[in-house]
């Protein structure tokens, strides 16, 4: 998180997002519910999961 933290640009945010004991589909849910928009820079989950993410945010 600090090396990301380090190479934002001023005027700019990141939001980190750590859970364990919810499943990825609902946290995608609610990031498409409430019209979140952004960049996905790093991630850990599969390959399908981030690419749900993407859509969501990057649309």
């Amino acid at each position: 998180m600090k090396e990301l933290a380090a190479d934002l640009k001023e005027g700019t945010s990141a939001l980190f997002i750590l859970f364990r004991s919810v499943t990825g589909e609902k946290v995608l849910e609610r990031l498409k519910q409430r019209g979140f928009k952004g960049k996905v820079l790093q991630t850990s989950l599969t390959v399908e999961a981030e690419e749900d993410l993407r859509k969501i945010l990057e649309s």
